[in-house]
């Protein structure tokens, strides 16, 4: 008879076999059958293949093969090195699934996103979340629209959370674009921002204005800066986004002369393209937009998320101004 710390131990698996540094092996066609061959599960499998987690063996004439097979494979199976990364993809896909759920619009640059999220759950590090965040002229206070945009945003930290992936969300306030680029009051929309900070940071988020990124990376900003002069913008970007910012130039800047309007338009195309690639090169995120994906053409190397619709995005406008620019290729100038 077992004495009781025998029975103790085999009650909790002290003493029975660990199998969680096992391989896990499944056949192909079972695979498929629980996993369909989904954007998701294709692209996980993608990046744990490459990162040496996964890998597929084919049986050619009786042998298994890893690799790529010297015939026609009569079966195949995948591999998982161990039963966490079994777990990890089954996170990841399970994460990717309730994001396409919930999402306005399509995602721009998927396989980045999805890249971000596996490399979290496989490093257990804390994935930045990034949302800029707008103003409009005569607007100092924050109402119902800002506070159910925070509940949205806290609600995918709470869906990453149930799947292993830690994050953080970054709330960046765009005053250059108002104050600098647009002319509006300066006054009133550096206070419109220190009350989107204080509801922000009550929901646990961190906040930066870009004039402060922009102060601390000037080296970097400034090199850009040089680059992206207005014939290289004119090289880079289409003749319809650039029409577009002219004319978004005309509608929110607080220019009426012609050569004021167009020197806004390049100032703030120019702006876009810096902050996106010094945000992506600083923290590696995921963006959350609060706009239309329209609105983010200027977007190059981020992938962003949309989970905001019609009803909800450009929560920094009151809904019956919104009401007006439903149509997507209406962008709404910071």
């Amino acid at each position: 008879m077992r004495n009781l710390q025998e029975q103790d131990q085999s009650q909790f698996g002290m003493n029975q076999k660990d199998t969680r540094n096992q391989a896990m092996v499944f056949p192909l066609k079972d695979f498929g059958q629980t996993y369909p061959d989904s954007f998701a599960t294709q692209q996980t499998l993608k990046i744990m293949t490459a990162a040496g987690l996964v890998q597929r063996q084919y049986l050619v004439d009786g042998f298994w093969f890893k690799g790529k097979p010297p015939g026609k494979p009569e079966d195949t199976q995948i591999i998982f090195d161990n039963l966490s990364t079994f777990q990890r993809f089954e996170d990841a896909v399970s994460i990717w699934n309730s994001i396409a759920a919930m999402s306005a619009y399509s995602p721009k640059r998927p396989e980045l996103t999805l890249a971000r999220l596996v490399e979290k759950l496989l490093t257990r590090e804390t994935l930045l979340l990034f949302t800029p965040w707008g103003s409009i002229t005569g607007k100092t206070s924050t109402g119902r629209q800002e506070k159910e945009a925070m509940e949205s945003l806290r609600n995918i930290q709470i869906l990453l959370n149930q799947s292993n992936i830690k994050s953080q969300f970054l709330i960046m306030p765009a005053d250059v674009y108002a104050i600098e680029i647009n002319r509006r009051p300066k006054d009133e929309t550096l206070q419109y921002f220190e009350n989107v900070t204080r509801l922000a940071e009550s929901f646990g988020f961190s906040v930066l204005p870009w004039s402060l990124i922009r102060r601390k990376n000037s080296q970097i900003y400034k090199f850009y800066q040089d680059k992206l002069t207005d014939i290289a913008l004119n090289r880079l970007l289409s003749k319809k986004i650039i029409w577009q910012a002219i004319e978004q130039a005309k509608r929110w800047s607080g220019f009426t002369d012609s050569k004021e309007i167009q020197q806004a338009a390049y100032a703030y195309m120019r702006e876009r393209l810096i902050e996106d690639s010094i945000i992506d090169t600083l923290y590696a995120p995921i963006k959350i937009s609060a706009v239309t994906p329209a609105k983010d053409v200027l977007d190059v190397t981020l992938p962003v998320l949309y989970i905001f619709n019609q009803e909800t995005q450009y929560p920094w406008i009151p809904f019956s101004m919104r009401q007006k620019t439903k149509n997507d290729n209406d962008n709404i100038r910071r």
